[in-house]
């Protein structure tokens, strides 16, 4: 069982309820520090500010959606928290713009309702995933390009 004791999490929602629920499961999980914000601005400013391990990134914020913040981190101008890991929370993680997002560096996408134990394994996944690659070198958008490939063979 991976220790989450270490981790600042931000959990970037706009619905109130969902947002108080992932906290809530993050803190039991362990976690050290769970963030919040409510919409892309104010994600994207704790981003931009804090050193946080990983985010869980509610797609559908309004004005601007999880594409623009992947975009905006993992694009070519230099961001703070650059390399980040971001987990997509979607209740449509089949939508086009969702998978694009992960195509362009998004780790994971994980599906609305979801369950604790998902979650827990999404957020373990993603960080054994990048411990892996900062050893081998590889990125997320590396990793989803072989999965791509993968796929079409």
């Amino acid at each position: 069982m991976l220790d989450l004791s270490e981790l600042d999490i931000l959990v970037v929602e706009n619905n109130a309820h969902m947002r108080k629920v992932l906290v809530a499961l993050l803190e039991a999980f362990g976690v050290r520090r769970v963030l919040e914000a409510e919409d892309s601005l104010g994600g994207f400013s704790l981003i931009a500010t804090e050193d946080i391990d990983l985010v869980l990134l509610d797609f559908f914020l309004g004005d601007h959606d999880g594409y623009d913040i992947v975009e905006l981190l993992r694009g070519e101008k230099p961001c703070p928290n650059h390399n980040v890991p971001i987990i997509i929370v979607t209740a449509a993680p089949l939508h086009p713009r969702v998978l694009l997002a992960r195509q362009i560096g998004a780790d994971a996408i994980l599906g609305k309702p979801l369950m604790p134990v998902e979650l827990y394994e999404s957020i373990a996944n993603v960080l054994d995933a990048r411990k892996i690659g900062s050893e081998t070198g590889e990125t997320a958008t590396d990793r989803t390009t072989a999965e791509q490939q993968a796929g079409a063979a």
